[in-house]
């Protein structure tokens, strides 16, 4: 039942600190990306980090919100100055319902921190986000999409990567995603179709260079701030191709969850310009806002090219954002109360 004396004001005195809803995925239902299906202890976790580092900002005043199935209910009678959307999983925990959480948030006339439903809807696609950084001359690898029962083509230079054309938190890709040739990749489609139900597939040139994320932190026409470039170091990474897998990211018993670590990039003043350059124009083109994270990698010819394009990015406590913000000497904290200092301008 939910409670009438948690309605918050939508007005703001003299002195007040601004109350903010902070709206997280819902640890009652399962989740399809997440590891056995469902919150675990290490997401738990984060989010009692996230509570702690928020715990720090005396400019704001949080409570939490996880339940959605009382989400809607509670945003007819609850007007919080500023809503810190942190739902990344999606509303329902379903990826492809994250930008219902924004466009919800929209038809209340609620401010938000974050991208619209615009981005997310563009950024979900990673095909959508490599035709658009064509038009802007920003090198990306080659790729094809495969629809369902399109054939496979005969001739295609290997290596390949093969992954979903849509969602993100590299869902559904292994070791197995790298095909050295036609056999893996007839079995990394058939996998893909299969087990996890893929409909559209990418083909993309496998890039076996360095890897590289750009952060930013701002808004088109407020100013924005590129955090320190930081590279992903594979050094102690086992055999196999150098990728961040599913269980790199998701199972914390993985030798690859343990193995993957990020450090500063040591690049060159032009190339990193260059990404620098890319990624503030990227920023723009998709509409994001208040953060964003764009990655890259090399190819065998030097050239870096755009990867993807990542609105909304993870706020975790270890996420890359966060250690791009540590490198820039703002810490974690600093860096949440920067995103909402972004939103809170922006919707003044």
């Amino acid at each position: 039942m939910i409670k009438r004396d948690m309605i918050v004001q939508d007005d703001l005195a003299v002195g007040q600190r601004p109350a903010v809803m902070t709206l997280l995925g819902d640890p009652r239902r399962p989740d399809s990306v997440k590891r056995d299906g469902r919150f675990n202890a290490e997401d738990i976790d984060t989010v009692a980090r996230l509570q702690s580092a928020l715990a720090t900002l005396e400019s704001y005043s949080f409570y939490y919100v996880d339940d959605h199935d009382a989400l809607i209910r509670r945003l007819e009678y609850e007007r919080p100055h500023l809503v810190f959307n942190l739902c990344d999983e999606g509303f329902h925990n379903r990826p492809d319902m994250e930008l219902h959480i924004p466009a919800l948030l929209e038809m209340r006339g609620m401010a938000y921190t974050g991208a619209p439903p615009s981005c997310l809807a563009m950024c979900y696609d990673k095909s959508l986000v490599r035709g658009l950084a064509q038009v802007l001359n920003i090198p990306v690898p080659n790729e094809i999409r495969l629809l369902p029962d399109q054939p496979v083509p005969a001739s295609l230079a290997y290596p390949l990567f093969v992954k979903p054309a849509r969602g993100d938190g590299s869902f559904a890709i292994g070791d197995w995603s790298v095909a050295a040739d036609r056999p893996a990749l007839l079995a990394a489609i058939a996998r893909l179709r299969g087990r996890h139900a893929v409909r559209d597939i990418l083909v993309q040139e496998f890039l076996e260079g360095r890897e590289y994320t750009v952060g930013i932190i701002g808004n088109v026409g407020s100013g924005l701030t590129v955090l320190p470039i930081i590279e992903v170091d594979y050094s102690a990474f086992p055999s196999g191709p150098h990728i961040q897998s599913y269980d790199s990211k998701w199972d914390a018993s993985a030798s690859a969850f343990a193995d993957i670590r990020f450090r500063k990039a040591e690049i060159g003043e032009a190339e990193a310009r260059n990404m620098e350059k890319a990624s503030v124009a990227l920023f723009g083109a998709l509409g994001c806002r208040d953060y964003a994270r764009f990655d890259f990698r090399a190819g065998t010819d030097g050239v870096i090219r755009l990867l993807e394009a990542n609105p909304n990015s993870s706020w975790c406590w270890d996420g890359k954002m966060a250690v791009m913000a540590d490198i820039a000497g703002m810490g974690y904290p600093g860096m949440l109360q920067a995103i909402l200092d972004c939103a809170w301008k922006r919707t003044r």
